[in-house]
């Protein structure tokens, strides 16, 4: 690994594919780079653009302002570090408070992503029903365990499926079902 990567453009103005490698290798490690332009070249910002770099040094290098350019790269990664540990350690609080508030709420009701994968049940979910998160990790199976009858199943599901989305639920009246489901103990 390395903390910087300063380089000399090849001839043709763009990066070969080997110095592409080294350069994602620098955006990976979120290094500053830097290329060396001849003095005399006519538009350095356009070759920093080309080779997708932080910043330039024209040659002949003078070895204080690679110093100063350096350091300069150096405190903004550092506060970018910073920056992006207290947003995600906000998050983290935000998500545990948000996570104490379902949890706490005297409905069972759990959260499913658009593949139908149950990301979450509260505690009131596992207390009326008995299954553990591990247990329904799916919509699919959720349906499964607590319709055991085939064809009230299927009903069930599609108009599960049939739900607005988040968009339209504002705009949409909402239709409540009524279904008799079984928990994991069969009552």
């Amino acid at each position: 690994t390395f903390d910087a990567l300063v380089m000399v453009p090849s001839k043709g103005g763009y990066p070969n594919e080997q110095e592409t490698r080294v350069i994602d290798k620098a955006r990976e490690n979120r290094c500053p780079i830097l290329i060396l332009i001849s003095n005399t070249s006519e538009n350095p910002a356009e070759q920093v653009l080309q080779w997708q770099a932080d910043d330039y040094l024209l040659s002949p290098i003078d070895p204080a302002i690679v110093v100063l350019r350096l350091s300069i790269h150096f405190k903004h990664k550092e506060l970018l570090a910073q920056c992006e540990t207290k947003v995600l350690h906000q998050s983290e609080q935000q998500l545990a408070m948000l996570h104490r508030i379902a949890n706490n709420i005297p409905l069972p009701f759990a959260i499913t992503d658009c593949k139908g994968e149950i990301k979450f049940i509260n505690i009131k979910f596992t207390e009326l029903f008995g299954f553990e998160l591990e247990e329904i990790p799916t919509v699919e199976l959720w349906y499964k365990k607590t319709f055991p009858n085939a064809v009230m199943r299927k009903i069930a599901y599609s108009q599960w499926k049939k739900r607005p989305t988040t968009q339209d639920a504002n705009r949409a009246e909402h239709q409540t079902n009524e279904y008799t489901l079984f928990s994991k103990s069969g009552s």
